[in-house]
């Protein structure tokens, strides 16, 4: 083989669990005060921006109003029911946009001289062997846990089809 000239790389090898970015979760709020006649998007749906979320029955208007999704992501939190009174302050349901995860993961402090915010990070799931997700380490943490005796961090990695879910274990280098 040809031999190349490239930067030494040491990785260290983690596990840690995907969380919600809460900066990006959103509450639909209902336009009018009205009565919920069909709820359109359930739980775990996946929803782009314009999407009816439900259709609402006004009062003065004769025919239904829709209720539209104003962001892309997943429904997290479902709140109407059909038959439901709302207010114009009522959340109708919760979007979070997770196209980008947060993976916590918990450093050694022996490693942790090795760890830097900007670093690049290859996180797997055992749901999806044959596939890797990248992102960059957003945040270290500047405690120690006495007990542990490990560091907390967090990327943000990129997750474009939603296949890393809430929750979900993963390994990370």
């Amino acid at each position: 083989a040809e031999v190349k000239k490239s930067p030494l790389t040491e990785k260290i090898s983690i596990a840690g669990q995907i969380a919600q970015d809460a900066n990006e979760t959103h509450n639909v709020l209902a336009p009018q005060a009205g009565i919920v006649v069909e709820n359109t998007a359930q739980l775990g749906a996946i929803v782009k921006k314009g999407d009816v979320l439900c259709r609402l029955k006004v009062d003065d208007q004769l025919d239904p109003i829709d209720v539209k999704s104003p962001y892309d992501g997943v429904i997290i939190g479902d709140f109407d029911t059909v038959g439901q009174k709302v207010e114009k302050i009522s959340s109708l349901c919760a979007i979070a946009d997770l196209s980008k995860v947060w993976a916590n993961f918990d450093i050694y402090e022996k490693d942790i001289a090795k760890v830097k915010i900007g670093q690049d990070i290859t996180v797997r799931s055992s749901a999806y062997p044959d596939q890797s997700f990248e992102g960059k380490i957003v945040f270290v943490s500047p405690r120690v846990d006495e007990t542990t005796r490990t560091i907390k961090i967090r990327a943000l990695i990129e997750n474009p089809a939603y296949l890393l879910k809430l929750g979900m274990f993963v390994n990370g280098e």
